[in-house]
């Protein structure tokens, strides 16, 4: 006995088969890409020694490292805040200035 063959419906599209993105998914894609920066690129960025960085992240003051493969790196927008954060240098005139009345 011979079956007869049905005709298969057009395939759908997947997003037809996809659910719906959470909030959280669907503003992160729409986010800049996170870069990192291993230990070289930080310490050109940051020009103090590496001892210092470390317990520097060991107290809290900068951002910790990421652990990468079993490498360290740091995340570019983390160190680039850091580096916005910190205060300007103040000039000898702007002292002086403010001892004045």
């Amino acid at each position: 006995m011979k079956r007869k063959s049905k005709s298969k419906p057009p395939p759908k599209s997947f997003t037809q088969f996809a659910p719906p993105l959470p909030d959280e998914v669907a503003v992160a894609r729409d986010l800049k890409p996170l870069r990192l920066i291993n230990k070289a690129e930080l310490l050109r960025r940051v020009p103090v020694t590496y001892p210092t960085l470390w317990a520097w992240m060991k107290v809290g003051k900068f951002p910790r490292s990421k652990n990468i493969g079993g490498k360290a790196a740091w995340l570019e927008s983390e160190v680039e805040a850091w580096i916005h954060a910190r205060p300007n240098v103040p000039f000898k005139d702007d002292e002086r200035v403010r001892r004045e009345p």
